[in-house]
């Protein structure tokens, strides 16, 4: 028995299928969500996206448009949940960023694109792997809203200062160095 108070905002966590709980949600919440954040599979051949039953891999012709498709119904039903007001951020790689932005257009309509956030993930100094030329520092962000009706605060200071981007690391822990490849890597042990 849940046993919540009405005057209190309700949040929900669902873990589990995308396509399956945005499909439930349908019947109790269409038209009802503030905000939507996804994180899809982005398509690297990682061996956690099933399409069909099947892996798509790299040399698949079509792997882009069975991930459109992949992509295109659970956007709808993520659609059909935001409120007038409501918005969707969408995390991707540049992998997949053009189809769907493309898609995302499609879906909510180009005048609701507000913009494509920029995130860095990984310093490009600290990637050990040599597997690549060009190594991903940065994924990003697309954000939608449902309708004209969704305003984005505005800032009230802009932050892009590089002053507050500088910092000071103080390395107090002791650690041991080792080559790694061609590079030199800080090691540091549980506790250190």
């Amino acid at each position: 028995e849940i046993i919540t108070d009405p005057t209190k905002p309700m949040n929900l966590f669902i873990e589990g299928d995308n396509y399956h709980a945005l499909s439930v949600l349908k019947y109790t919440h269409k038209g009802k969500i503030d905000v939507i954040y996804i994180d899809p599979p982005y398509n690297t051949e990682n061996k956690d996206f099933r399409y069909n039953d099947c892996w798509v891999d790299k040399n698949d012709a079509y792997r882009h448009s069975k991930w459109v498709s992949f992509m295109n119904r659970r956007l709808r039903l993520a659609k059909s949940l935001l409120k007038d007001d409501g918005a969707i951020f969408i995390s991707i790689n540049e992998e997949e960023l053009a189809q769907l932005k493309l898609l995302c257009d499609e879906v909510f309509g180009d005048a609701n694109y507000l913009t494509t956030f920029t995130i860095k993930v990984r310093h490009e100094d600290r990637i050990l792997k040599g597997d690549k030329d060009f190594h991903e520092v940065v994924e990003y962000l697309l954000l939608y809203r449902r309708t004209e009706a969704f305003k984005p605060l505005k800032r009230k200071r802009d932050n892009t200062s590089i002053a507050d981007y500088v910092y000071e690391i103080k390395d107090i822990s002791k650690h041991h160095k080792m080559r790694l490849g061609n590079k030199s890597v800080d090691v540091f042990r549980p506790g250190e």
